[in-house]
C-alpha cells in the first residue's frame, strides 16, 4: 500500500533540525518552515529562480539565473546555477546571492544537511556543510580521492532532524563514506595509510596517474579504510541511483529494479525514473510511461499505484504522501496518502504540451515545476493553485 502523508500545512511549523554553525560543525538547531519552496525559469529574461512562498501562491523573489536554470534546496540553503556559469549561494534573509566558481552544477548534490562535488573523469570529492558552496576551490583542494567512475549518493536522513550520509558505489562494492564533525572525510590512521595491502576490495585513495603536477601536489589525504559491501548484482554506466534512507536502489535501462542485495524487479513501460532520494521507507517509488509503481525494496514484487501514458517525471514522497507526473499532449499528477488516492491521474491546469516537469520539495512543502517555461503550481491538500508572477517577482527584486 502507498503510505500517506502528513497535509501541507498552511501554518507555520517549528521543527527541531540537525543544523550546521558558521564553521560548519553540526549543531542543533530551531528551524522554521517558511513555506518557501524554490523554482525555476528558463526562458524567463536569460534564466531565472523563484521563492514560491506556498502560504499565499505568489512567487516573492526572483534571481537572475543562466540559461539553464535550476535550483537545490534543503531548508534554508539554497544553490542555483550561476548567470555566468558555476554555483551561487542565496542568502535567503536578504535575497542576496554569492559565490564566484566553475563548479559544475550537474554533479552537484545536497540532501540532508550535506552537499557534495564529484568529479566522475577524476574521482575527486568535495564534501561539506550544505550551509556552504562545497568546491568553491574546484578543481584544487579536493576532500577526498575515489576510484574514477564512481556512484555518489546523498541521503535524505529523516523527520527527526538526523544528518545524511554520503554512500560510495564503485566497481568494488559500496560503503559509506565516514564523516567527522565538520563534514570531512575521516582520515586513514599512518598505519593504514602507509601499509601495503596489495589487491584488495578497498577503493584506491591514491590520485589516477596525471601530467598536471600542481594537481598531484593538491591530492587528498588518504580517507579512513571503508566498510565495502559487494553488490550481488552488477551495474554499468547507463544505471541510475538512488538512496531511500540509507539504502541505495539501482535501475538499469532496461526496467531492472534491484537494491544491493536481493531480488530483481522488472518495471512495465519505458523511459523509467526512480523517486527523487528520499526519507526512510520500506518501499521504492519509480514512474514509467506507463504508470507509478512501488515496490517493496528487495523484492520483485511491483505493485501499480497510478496508470498513465506518457513521459514520466521523478516521483516523490513526501511525508507520507507519494506524488507522480507525466507530459505529453496533456501533462497529469497524481498524489496519494496512506494507501488512499487523493488526486487520481488529472491534468495540470494550462500546462503546456510536453512541459519539462519537475517535483520541487522543501521540508514539507510541494510544487510542481515546468522548468523550461517557469510554470509553477502548489499543492495544497491535492488542489493545485496556479502561480506565474515571475515579472512583478523580478521587479520588486530590483527595487
Amino acid at each position: 500500500n502507498v503510505a500517506s502523508g502528513v497535509a501541507l500545512a498552511l501554518v507555520s511549523t517549528m521543527v527541531v533540525v540537525a543544523a550546521v554553525q558558521a564553521d560548519g560543525s553540526k549543531a542543533t538547531n530551531v528551524q522554521l518552515d517558511d513555506g518557501a519552496v524554490w523554482v525555476s525559469n528558463q526562458s524567463f529574461k536569460g534564466g531565472y529562480i523563484g521563492r514560491l512562498n506556498i502560504r499565499i501562491n505568489e512567487l516573492d523573489l526572483a534571481l537572475q539565473a543562466g540559461p539553464d536554470a535550476d535550483v537545490l534546496q534543503h531548508g534554508r540553503d539554497v544553490t542555483f546555477t550561476g548567470p555566468q556559469g558555476g554555483l551561487r549561494k542565496v542568502d535567503v534573509v536578504g535575497g542576496l546571492t554569492s559565490g564566484e566558481n566553475t563548479v559544475d552544477f550537474a554533479n552537484y548534490q545536497m540532501n540532508g544537511g550535506i552537499a557534495t562535488l564529484f568529479d566522475p573523469e577524476s574521482g575527486r570529492l568535495w564534501v561539506g556543510s550544505s550551509a556552504t558552496i562545497v568546491g568553491a576551490d574546484y578543481p584544487k583542494k579536493a576532500d577526498a580521492q575515489l576510484e574514477p567512475g564512481s556512484r555518489v549518493v546523498v541521503t535524505a536522513g529523516d523527520k527527526s532532524g538526523s544528518i545524511g550520509m554520503v554512500l560510495v558505489v564503485d566497481s568494488t562494492g559500496w560503503f559509506e563514506l565516514e564523516l567527522d564533525e565538520g563534514f570531512k572525510p575521516v582520515r586513514a590512521a599512518p598505519a593504514d595509510a602507509s601499509s601495503d595491502t596489495g589487491p584488495s576490495s578497498v577503493p584506491s585513495t591514491e590520485p589516477p596517474p596525471t601530467d598536471d603536477s600542481a594537481v598531484a601536489e593538491d591530492a587528498p589525504e588518504p580517507i579512513k579504510e571503508p566498510k565495502v559491501q559487494p553488490l550481488i548484482n552488477p551495474i554499468d554506466e547507463a544505471t541510475a541511483v538512488t538512496a531511500v534512507g540509507d539504502r541505495l536502489v539501482f535501475l538499469g535501462d532496461d526496467g531492472s529494479l534491484f537494491s544491493t542485495d536481493g531480488k530483481v524487479a522488472r518495471i512495465p513501460g519505458g523511459n523509467a525514473v526512480l523517486q527523487q532520494a528520499g526519507p526512510k521507507n520500506s518501499s521504492v517509488l519509480v514512474a514509467s510511461s506507463t504508470g507509478l509503481f512501488e515496490v517493496s525494496i528487495g523484492s520483485d514484487q511491483v505493485t501499480q499505484l497510478a496508470a498513465a501514458d506518457a513521459a514520466p517525471a521523478q516521483p516523490v514522497r513526501v511525508g507520507e504522501c507519494v506524488f507522480g507526473a507525466w507530459s505529453g499532449d496533456e501533462p497529469t499528477w497524481f498524489k496519494a496518502c496512506r494507501g488512499e488516492v487523493l488526486v487520481p491521474v488529472s491534468p495540470i491546469p494550462k500546462a503546456q504540451t510536453n512541459a519539462q516537469l519537475v517535483y520541487r520539495v522543501n521540508q514539507r512543502n510541494v510544487a510542481i515545476n515546468s522548468t523550461r517555461e517557469g510554470g509553477v503550481w502548489a499543492d495544497h491538500e491535492g488542489k493545485l493553485a496556479q502561480v506565474g508572477n515571475w515579472e512583478d517577482a523580478q521587479a520588486q527584486q530590483q527595487q
